[in-house]
């Protein structure tokens, strides 16, 4: 249609047509979305402030060309190894099931398949490990702590999600089946609303009873994260991260029965 314009409107001048032209290229670089994932269809970056049109063009130019290339397979993470070396300063529960979790901490990302047997004993099978060094590695600390909104088969991942400028351009998601990460995917819906809503609450903590849990456990381990509710059992049943050590062994989940006054150590790691 501008091209018709520019055309049947000889008189104008070449001057003329060439701003028409130009004003014409910076409308349609300002509509053009600034997201890799965005609210309602991909979870959104853009925060709707007005800056300078050209500089805003060559800001996006140069992140989409940041977050293409890692995005791809996660570098997986090296078990026997990373198993003997600490596990850091704290580690954290991101997706708590029956039959599932996942957690994170410097040494990376895990998900974790639960199996209870017949005499309520639980086994524990580490079926993803990943590093996440393609986004940086996690920070578990200061602005550039990396939060993980954790969900059954995938976990969106924010590095520097206390400096609102990074985390409003950096958002990526971690899919378990396909061990890809991508800026480009549609997430989960109930993961889109809390994203819309700035809520990266999942794993949530219930604080009156963190206390009460302590005292069950004894001296020689520490409780890492929770207790958090595990939605599938009748019972006030809560899933936990404690540690017995300083290494990434040490470190293993226990299930929580309140109201029998009893848990299940879950070892990680065989």
């Amino acid at each position: 249609m501008i091209l018709m314009i520019l055309y049947t409107k000889v008189d104008m001048g070449i001057k003329q047509s060439k701003q028409e032209a130009e004003m014409a290229a910076a409308m349609e670089e300002a509509e053009r979305p600034n997201s890799l994932l965005t609210s309602g269809q991909l979870l959104g970056f853009a925060d709707g402030s007005e800056t300078d049109l050209e500089d805003e063009a060559d800001e996006a130019e140069s992140s989409e060309e940041s977050e293409e290339k890692i995005l791809g397979p996660a570098e997986k993470m090296d078990l026997k190894k990373a198993r003997k070396e600490s596990y850091g300063l704290v580690a954290e529960l991101d997706f708590v099931s029956a039959d599932r979790i996942s957690l994170h901490g410097s040494f990376g990302y895990l998900a974790v398949a639960l199996q209870t047997e017949e005499d309520g004993s639980v086994s524990a099978t580490i079926e993803h490990a990943v590093t996440l060094d393609e986004l940086g590695g996690i920070k578990m600390g200061g602005s550039a702590y990396t939060d993980i909104l954790g969900g059954e088969g995938c976990a969106l991942i924010v590095p520097g999600i206390h400096n609102e400028e990074i985390a409003r351009r950096r958002k990526f998601l971690y899919i378990e089946e396909t061990n890809e990460i991508t800026g480009g995917i549609v997430a989960p819906d109930w993961m889109m609303k809390k994203v819309a809503n700035n809520d990266y609450s999942d794993a949530v903590t219930e604080e009156t009873f963190v206390e009460e849990l302590k005292q069950m456990m004894d001296q020689n381990s520490k409780l890492l994260y929770g207790p958090v509710v595990i939605p599938e059992y009748d019972s006030n049943t809560y899933g936990f991260l404690a540690e017995s050590g300083e290494l990434l062994e040490d470190v293993w989940y226990g299930i929580w029965n309140r109201d029998l006054g009893t848990f299940v150590k879950v070892p990680l790691f065989h």
